[in-house]
């Protein structure tokens, strides 16, 4: 018997922080990459995992201008002595961190826990209290870096830090940014590497905000449509060539973002030169009314589709689901051992040419592993390795060995959320964004600069209309609003508009 191939794909994403010259307000883009992006790559090095990693291009790009000297705000402030910054810097770095501390990721350090009770400002705590609250806060998010990076004496230290300790702390997160970025132009056997449009936009909204209504069709609308299908192409293709930039590859998979489709949008992306995109089964369910629980009733899940020449692999929704928000709850050896069990179990009643795919985003769950996901992602490799009737590899090794597709002549338009886009739109706080947008791109000059239509075309970028509302909770919601409000402003400025 021929074994179920299984396909992992792992989203990694965070949207255009920086506005012009002014440094990111937010660190994701750099303590994403010593926590996740980096100890991703160098485990699958190591394992020879095959899978497949997605990074978005307008992550890249900032990680490239993270090593040309462009900090996030954050680094800018640790490359002086706390000594030196003023009551307001204090404020603002102990103001925006204490709501975020939160998760196991931080639960080693006791001292961290005594100074989250500090109720005094920022500007009247002690520079030792300040040196320790900002060594912790970043060694929390560098503790599965690898070995030769790694800063156990720091980690065993637990206090009394200094501002030596913050130098070796920047100087060793540059380093591992740089280490990143060489790996992904390294060429590998096992791991396929796609990316995404530039900025993560909602393709489909940007062809047609009607996009909305059709997915959902009790949605209100924005008033007037913003029907913009030239830059949805722009999005693809300087996407592909941001990417290209960064790692020297052509890639052959593409994730949508948010896995958001339509017809008109996976055209262009098939008319830019990609052979698959994974989607939700949710996509598959609505589009032909499929349903139920069992295998049996479930099996069309598992055949790889095509639509107008695109390669579509529908991802299971239940069992990537249990590794972004349920296996955190369990040890991790056995909740890599339990996915093997239900994939072991799903194979047994699945035929030839059925693959299962298991596809979600790749950095925000781990934080709140025992271990942040190192033990869980070796452990499943490890247990699939040679396994007897289960073989991980990737879409675009499938599609080399020819096998076999469905037809499919329609897609409903939807996400990964709920099926539909009302994550984007929909709202009145969503729809105003997409009314300040339109006003900006009515008046949009056709001989704008390549620097006008790049701030543009991060100004569509999905993450805004993503905490707009009142469906995502997170203590920095004001700071999307603003900088969607700064990328605004940017945009218009470099296009020579008021």
């Amino acid at each position: 018997m021929s074994k179920t191939p299984v396909v992992f794909v792992w989203h990694q994403h965070q949207p255009g922080y920086a506005v012009g010259s002014t440094p990111a307000v937010l660190p994701w883009v750099r303590l994403h990459c010593v926590k996740d992006y980096l100890p991703l790559l160098i485990l699958t090095k190591e394992l020879q995992a095959n899978w497949v990693i997605n990074f978005t291009p307008i992550l890249l790009e900032q990680l490239v201008m993270f090593l040309e000297g462009f900090y996030d705000y954050d680094f800018q402030l640790m490359q002086k002595c706390v000594s030196n910054w003023s009551c307001e810097e204090k404020d603002y770095l102990v103001s925006n961190w204490l709501p975020r501390i939160h998760g196991t990721i931080y639960d080693w350090s006791s001292r961290l826990l005594e100074l989250k009770k500090n109720t005094r400002s920022g500007c009247d705590w002690t520079d030792e209290e300040l040196n320790d609250f900002v060594c912790i806060i970043n060694l929390s998010w560098m503790q599965s870096i690898e070995d030769d990076l790694r800063l156990d004496d720091l980690i065993k230290k637990g206090h009394g830090f200094t501002y030596s300790d913050v130098n070796r702390i920047c100087e060793i997160q540059r380093k591992a940014i740089a280490k990143m970025l060489v790996m992904l132009s390294e060429r590998t056997s096992t791991l396929e590497l796609t990316t995404s449009p530039y900025s993560h936009p909602i393709l489909p909204l940007l062809i047609s905000t009607k996009a909305g209504q059709l997915a959902n069709s009790h949605i209100v609308l924005p008033k007037t449509d913003f029907a913009y299908l030239c830059d949805a192409m722009s999005q693809i293709q300087y996407g592909l060539e941001s990417f290209n930039l960064v790692t020297g590859l052509k890639t052959q998979g593409f994730w949508p973002s948010e896995m958001a489709v339509d017809h008109s949008s996976i055209k262009l992306i098939a008319d830019a030169g990609i052979q698959w995109i994974p989607l939700d089964e949710g996509i598959l369910s609505k589009t032909y009314g499929i349903n139920g629980s069992t295998v049996a009733e479930r099996k069309a899940y598992y055949r790889i589709y095509d639509h107008e020449g695109m390669k579509i692999f529908f991802r299971d929704r239940m069992l990537s689901d249990l590794i972004g928000f349920e296996y955190n709850k369990m040890p991790e050896e056995q909740a890599a051992s339990d996915l093997v069990e239900r994939l072991e179990r799903l194979s047994s009643a699945l035929d030839e040419n059925h693959v299962i795919t298991i596809a979600l985003d790749g950095e925000n769950c781990w934080e709140f592993y025992p271990n942040q996901g190192k033990v869980f992602l070796r452990k499943l490799v490890e247990y699939l390795t040679n396994h007897p009737s289960l073989v991980m590899t990737t879409p675009t090794k499938l599609l080399e060995h020819g096998v076999q597709t469905v037809c499919m002549s329609r897609i409903a338009p939807g996400s990964w959320i709920y099926s539909n886009l009302d994550t984007w739109i929909g709202h009145f706080e969503k729809n105003r964004l997409w009314e300040r947008l339109l006003d900006l791109r009515k008046r949009w000059p056709v001989n704008a600069s390549k620097e006008a239509w790049k701030s543009l075309m991060i100004t569509e970028g999905s993450d805004w209309f993503w905490w707009a509302g009142d469906d995502h909770i997170s203590p920095d919601k004001d700071k999307f609003r603003i900088t969607f409000e700064e990328h605004i402003n940017e945009s218009a400025r470099l296009a020579g508009l008021e």
